[in-house]
C-alpha cells in the first residue's frame, strides 16, 4: 500500500505541474514521450477530446478548463485535477514530447511544459481559428483541416503550408497522409505535400478511419463498409446486417468495430466471424476527434460530462465537472495574441434531478457541409463553415449563439429551443416563435430574438449572423425543409 501511495503521489506531482510548468526532469525519463503509439502511427500525437498519456495520465477539456486524471489498471480514470484554463473553450488535447497542444475556439495553441517558476504561461498560437476536424502533431509539424483544405504548420513557429484541397477526411501516419477526396478516391499524400499516390476508388465524400494496417471507408449513401489493407492494397467489402447510419463514425479495434444505425441502436461487428452483437441504444457515435477508443473502452467528453463506455461490459461510467472536487485551482494560461476571455461554452449531460433533460447526451457531428447538434430528444442542423455554439440553460432549454457577437457584447443568440409539456401553452405569449416539432410528451418550440444580437457595424458579423438567422427561420414542424427534427421523448 505504501508503494502504491508513493506512486500516486509522484503521479499527482507530475500532473499538477504539467500545466503549472514546474517540471521534474526525472519524471519525464520515467514516463517517456506523450504520444499514442500504434504501429505506423508511432510518434503521431492525435488531438482528441480525451488524450491518454503513456505515463498513465489522462487529459481533457471541460469548457475553457484543462483537467487531468490518473488511469488505473482497468483503464478507468480517477483522481481528477483541474490543471489550468485557457481563454476559450478547449475542444481537443494532445501531448507531444515536452509540449501540450490545445485546440480551442480561438485556435490551436502550444504550451511548453518545461517552463518553470511561472504562475501563468504564454501559449504559442499556431492557428487562429477552431479546428472542426481535430489535428495531428508529427515530426515538427501540426497537421489540420480548414474546410476541405489540408494544411500543416511548423510547431516551432512559421507560416502554414497548404498540402491539398478537396479533402474529405484524413489520417496522418509515418507513411504519409491517407485521405479521401471529396470527389472520390483514397490517396496517400507525402507529409510535405510533394506528391500523392492513388490507392483505390471510393464514393464521393467518404469518411476514413485508420486502425493498425487497415483503413475503413464508406460513403454517405452506402450501406457497406470497405476495409483497405495497407499491406497488400486489397479491398474487402463488409456487408452489414442492419441499417448503417453513415453520418456517424465507426470505432475499430483489432478484432471488431462498432457502428450505429439510424434508429440509434449500436452493433459490434466481429471481424473474424462476421457476426454482429447488439449493444443496445447508443444514441449516436461521436466523430473520431471527439473520442478515444482503446482497450475496449470509448472515452469522450460531451459538455461537462466525461464518459467511459466499456464496450465489452456494455457499461458506462460518467462524471460531471460540478461533481468533482479538485485538489488544485490550476494555472491560467494567457496567449501571445491576447485572446479575449470566452466563458460561455456548451454544457449538457444527464439531468441532476434524474428526470427529463433536453440536452441528454448532446453532441456535435458533421456531414456533407453541415454540422448538427443531436441529443436524445432532438437534432438541429446548421452551417458547418460558421463558428457557433450552444449553452444548456436548464433541463428544458438550449440556447444557440454566435460567439463572435457574444464576445463583442451583443448577445449573439440566434435561436433558443425549449421543450413544453403538452398541457403548457405559455409559449403563445412569446413575441417570436414557431413550433419546431412534436413528440408524444413534448412540444418543441423555436424562440427567435426580437432585438439586435450582433454588431451591425461589423460586416463579417452581419453576414454570418444573418446566415444563421435565415437558416433557423426555416424551422417549422409542418415543413419538410426544416433543419430541426424530434428524435424521441
Amino acid at each position: 500500500m505504501e508503494k502504491d501511495e508513493a506512486k500516486r503521489y509522484g503521479m499527482k506531482r507530475y500532473v499538477r505541474y504539467f500545466l503549472a510548468f514546474f517540471m521534474l526532469s526525472a519524471l519525464f525519463v520515467v514516463f517517456g514521450a506523450g504520444v499514442e503509439a500504434a504501429g505506423r502511427t508511432d510518434g503521431v500525437a492525435v488531438g482528441k477530446s480525451v488524450f491518454l498519456h503513456p505515463s498513465g495520465v489522462a487529459f481533457w477539456g471541460w469548457q475553457e478548463e484543462v483537467w487531468s486524471g490518473l488511469v488505473d489498471e482497468s483503464d478507468h480514470i480517477y483522481d481528477y485535477l483541474r490543471e489550468g484554463s485557457m481563454p476559450s473553450k478547449v475542444q481537443t488535447v494532445a501531448v507531444d514530447g515536452n509540449y501540450l497542444y490545445l485546440d480551442t475556439f480561438k485556435g490551436l495553441f502550444r504550451i511548453n511544459l518545461q517552463e518553470q517558476g511561472q504562475d501563468t504561461s504564454v501559449a504559442q498560437q499556431l492557428h487562429d481559428s477552431m479546428l472542426i476536424r481535430g489535428f495531428f502533431v508529427y515530426d515538427g509539424f501540426a497537421y489540420f483541416m480548414s474546410g476541405s483544405t489540408l494544411y500543416r504548420v511548423p510547431v516551432n513557429g512559421g507560416d502554414k503550408e497548404k498540402l491539398a484541397s478537396g479533402v474529405e477526411d484524413c489520417e496522418v501516419t509515418q507513411d504519409g497522409i491517407y485521405y479521401t477526396d471529396a470527389d472520390g478516391g483514397l490517396f496517400l499524400l507525402a507529409l510535405d505535400g510533394s506528391g500523392r499516390n492513388f490507392l483505390t476508388d471510393t464514393a464521393a465524400g467518404s469518411k476514413v478511419v485508420l486502425h493498425d494496417d487497415f483503413i475503413y471507408f464508406w460513403g454517405e449513401d452506402e450501406q457497406v463498409i470497405h476495409q483497405y489493407s495497407i499491406q497488400d492494397a486489397s479491398v474487402k467489402t463488409i456487408e452489414l446486417q442492419h441499417e448503417f447510419y453513415t453520418t456517424d463514425y465507426i470505432w475499430a479495434s483489432d478484432t471488431y468495430f462498432i457502428y450505429n444505425t439510424s434508429s440509434t441502436d449500436g452493433y459490434k461487428y466481429d471481424l473474424t466471424t462476421g457476426q454482429e452483437e447488439s449493444l443496445g441504444r447508443l444514441y449516436g457515435l461521436m466523430d473520431k476527434e471527439k473520442g478515444l477508443f482503446c482497450n475496449d473502452k470509448l472515452y469522450y467528453v460531451i459538455g461537462d460530462t466525461l464518459t467511459c463506455y466499456d464496450v465489452a461490459a456494455d457499461e458506462r461510467s460518467k462524471v460531471k465537472r460540478d461533481e468533482v472536487n479538485s485538489g488544485s485551482s490550476g494555472t491560467n494560461v494567457s496567449s501571445e495574441n491576447n485572446v479575449s476571455e470566452n466563458t460561455s461554452g456548451n454544457t449538457g449531460g444527464q439531468s441532476s434531478s434524474g428526470g427529463y433533460n433536453i440536452a441528454e447526451n448532446i453532441g456535435l457531428h458533421f456531414s456533407q457541409g453541415l454540422a448538427f447538434v443531436s441529443s436524445d430528444y432532438f437534432t438541429l442542423y446548421l452551417p458547418e463553415d460558421i463558428l457557433w455554439d450552444w449553452e444548456v440553460i436548464n433541463d428544458t432549454t438550449v440556447k444557440f449563439f454566435y460567439p463572435a457577437a457574444k464576445d463583442a457584447g451583443f448577445g449573439g443568440t440566434f435561436v433558443t429551443i425549449r421543450a413544453y409539456d403538452w398541457g403548457d401553452n405559455s409559449y403563445s405569449e412569446i413575441p417570436s416563435y414557431r413550433i419546431a416539432g412534436l413528440s408524444d410528451t413534448k412540444k418543441y418550440v423555436a424562440i427567435f430574438p426580437t432585438d439586435v444580437q450582433y454588431d451591425s457595424s461589423d460586416s463579417t458579423q452581419t453576414a454570418e449572423y444573418q446566415r444563421l438567422l435565415e437558416y433557423v427561420y426555416r424551422i417549422d414542424n409542418e415543413s419538410s425543409d426544416s433543419p430541426f427534427m424530434v428524435n424521441v421523448g
